[in-house]
């Protein structure tokens, strides 16, 4: 959270900080994260082509990053979790997971193309994306792809 000083009224005012939305889906043998690049300080654009994707332990781990103390997607060739800042793991039952502003929108279009098509995991990823950030004003099309072989 960012404190600002609105000087004609002499108070501070505080602005909420919106920066994620990440997608991740496990398909066909694949495991696909992806994210937007849009972070947004109230109603201003502070960066479009924000990197919000890690890759951990020599590049088997994918993570996408909100806040530490709010929710992290994490998947590797075996799971795939959300982790929240309290403690807790959740591995979902279907293999997708969406978080931040935009992460309802994404994960709804996600699980809609995986029951009636035939796209890849990363092609998955890319297409919800793309229909969260034509929904959700904190989501923009620079979107950003990972992908890797999984277990399935």
């Amino acid at each position: 959270m960012t404190i600002a000083m609105d000087i004609s009224l002499g108070k501070f005012a505080f602005m909420q900080l919106h920066a994620t939305t990440i997608l991740t889906v496990r398909h066909q043998g694949r495991i696909a994260m992806g994210c937007d690049g849009q972070v947004t300080l109230g109603n201003t654009i502070l960066k479009a082509d924000a990197h919000k994707l890690r890759k951990l332990n020599e590049g088997k781990v994918l993570c996408g990053l909100r806040r530490l103390e709010a929710l992290l997607a994490v998947a590797d060739h075996r799971h795939t979790l959300l982790v929240s800042g309290t403690g807790d793991v959740i591995s979902p039952t279907d293999g997708v997971v969406g978080i931040g502003s935009g992460g309802n929108f994404a994960l709804a279009a996600a699980r809609a193309l995986l029951r009636h098509g035939s796209l890849s995991a990363g092609d998955i990823v890319r297409r919800s994306l793309e229909i969260a950030s034509e929904i959700d004003i904190y989501t923009n099309g620079h979107i950003a792809v990972e992908e890797m072989a999984c277990e399935t």
